[in-house]
């Protein structure tokens, strides 16, 4: 477990970092809310391409939420996937990190099995401050910090052709020689020989600032929490940035001593500033052009790209609501039954336009909108039992049902007529042939949604004797939406032990915690497409070779074989 206080972090995967063995968190760029991946103990199958990467990420679970991000389509439309199509920020990121109270990542594969399918690849749970009984506490926290440039030498033309030219004297043939860089041969050209101060423009030195205010209080009956926070968060390169506007509200109450109720609403907004790289814009139009010449190293060039990216519209907004209400009853001394509704909200929006200035004379927009939604109901009964002082067992039943939905709506537009002219303008006559068609762009559109539907029932026991051994077993059974409905229940289980060692060795002020546990599950994962649930299907690569969006061979149906991809059943996933 993580302690969070008092870090300005951004999002949860930079405060696992380096702190927790077995995970490896990636951060592929310095920009503040990109995506970030984190993988639990490794790989547990192939990265080919980025939807792998996705489909191995953990389930976020936040003040028992069960978060839902972006699905693996927003991936695997593009020709080129190292970004998704929409804002591609980081949807963990949601909450201000001084209302963090601590991060939790379970790596056990048994304790993995009670959270079911879903959590195959790991479980981090995000636990924030709560309300806290007693007088009113006014709370106003804020922090002021800065970016600074590291200490940079560019280099030229000088320097590079020094250093290419001892190779090519050594080892080049003299077609090699011909085909050497043509930008280094002309060594008056001041462009790439000239002074390297491009990097004046691109770092720049950021101020960093966060205002929260907390409002809590209350009785043992009845208490409420209030935060609000918002922060920036510039990188130090680029212009790039990060504001995060964010919302919770708490309401506890136990209007009975049998019943308690608790219950949370959160709200935040994301505002992205996105990097300038060409790798990124070629992604987006998939288009690549000439790159043999690199920009010249002199600030003079790289300042007119600047001047140029003025004309350019790139909005990455991120809109997002989850919350719970949890019903606790205290039927029985030793008997309680725990009813819980949450849901997850995220809604994505990126706007873009390049000029023709940036795109050899051809201009380009699109426009994405999405939407991941999740609701999660649980009920829970737990039984205790104490056979002697020394010896207890615990008991849970329950059912959890999951519904979630994916839906986005993406749209590209080429060759407009004119740079001032920023939006896919439609023919808005109805009585005009080809209503709503675009005038002035060649458009392409894409749409798609996947639901999932996710019913488990669990039974777990817990023997306990003393705090020198613990046994766990759960067993349960899940059905997916995905899956035919001939194979859509899948059994599985999870059972550890834990030895506490301290009982064998000599009490010391250096060890205060040693244990041994082992631990094994069985656990089944759910596809992430619908796209099997009716049966069988498969997909042959039609078109030119890696473009999904070509559906014909030069403008001619065909039919193709073998097939490249095919329908599989349940996967499992064993550890220990």
């Amino acid at each position: 477990m993580v302690i969070v206080e008092t870090k300005p972090f951004v999002s949860p995967q930079q405060v696992i970092k380096g702190m927790i063995p077995g995970v490896i968190v990636n951060e592929n760029t310095y920009e503040p809310g990109r995506e970030q991946s984190l993988l639990v103990r490794g790989l547990k199958s192939p990265l080919i391409y980025k939807s792998d990467l996705h489909n191995q990420q953990p389930l976020y679970i936040l003040d028992g939420i069960p978060l839902i991000g972006d699905p693996p389509f927003v991936y695997d439309i593009k020709k080129y996937d190292n970004i998704n199509i929409g804002p591609a920020t980081n949807q963990f990121a949601t909450s201000d990190m001084d209302n963090i109270k601590s991060i939790e990542v379970i790596k056990d594969p048994a304790i993995l099995a009670q959270y079911g399918p879903l959590a195959t690849n790991g479980v981090v749970l995000i636990t924030t401050k709560k309300a806290v009984v007693g007088d009113r506490q006014i709370s106003i926290n804020s922090f002021l910090g800065s970016s600074l440039i590291e200490s940079i030498t560019p280099v030229n033309g000088d320097y590079e052709n020094r250093f290419r030219s001892q190779f090519y004297a050594k080892y080049a043939t003299s077609a090699q020689k011909l085909n050497y860089a043509g930008y280094l041969r002309d060594s008056t050209n001041t462009d790439y020989y000239g002074p390297t101060n491009w990097h004046k423009a691109y770092y720049d030195n950021s101020l960093t600032h966060n205002v929260n205010l907390s409002i809590t209080g209350g009785s043992e009956r009845a208490n409420f929490k209030f935060y609000g926070g918002v922060n920036s968060l510039p990188g130090s390169a680029e212009s790039t940035k990060l504001d995060r506007y964010n919302g919770v509200f708490y309401i506890n109450m136990v209007p009975f001593k049998w019943l308690s109720l608790a219950s949370m609403v959160n709200v935040t907004r994301l505002d992205r500033d996105r990097n300038k790289s060409f790798r990124d814009r070629y992604n987006e139009t998939g288009y690549l052009p000439d790159v043999t010449t690199p920009l010249p190293p002199g600030g003079s060039v790289y300042q007119g790209f600047l001047n140029e990216y003025q004309k350019v519209i790139d909005n990455n907004i991120n809109n997002m609501t989850k919350g719970y209400i949890s019903l606790n009853f205290d039927i029985l001394k030793n008997l309680s039954y725990k009813a819980q509704f949450s849901f997850d909200y995220n809604q994505s929006i990126r706007d873009v336009f390049w000029p023709t200035t940036l795109m050899e004379t051809i201009n380009f927009v699109s426009n994405y909108f999405g939407y991941n939604q999740r609701f999660n109901l649980t009920n829970r009964l737990n039984y205790k039992i104490d056979l002697t002082s020394n010896h207890s067992l615990s008991f849970d039943l329950g059912h959890v049902y999951w519904a979630d939905k994916n839906k986005y709506n993406y749209a590209t537009a080429y060759d407009g007529p004119s740079d001032f002219i920023k939006v896919n303008v439609v023919q808005v006559n109805a009585s005009e042939g080809g209503y709503l068609s675009p005038v002035g762009f060649m458009t392409y559109r894409y749409t798609d949604d996947i639901e999932h539907k996710l019913s488990s029932f669990f039974g777990n026991v817990k023997y306990t004797y003393k705090d020198f051994l613990d046994i766990n077993y759960t067993l349960r059974t899940d059905g997916s939406s995905n899956r035919t409905p001939d194979k859509r229940w899948y059994i599985s289980s999870g059972l550890s032990a834990e030895l506490d060692l301290l009982s064998f060795v000599k009490p010391s002020d250096n060890l205060n915690k040693l244990r041994l546990g082992a631990s094994f599950a069985r656990i089944g994962e759910t596809f992430l497409t619908d796209q099997y649930a009716y049966g069988p299907q498969y997909r042959t690569d039609l078109g030119w070779d890696k473009e999904p969006n070509m559906i014909s061979y030069n403008g001619f149906a065909t039919v193709s074989r073998p097939y490249t991809m095919g329908w599989a059943s349940w996967t499992s996933c064993s550890g220990n």
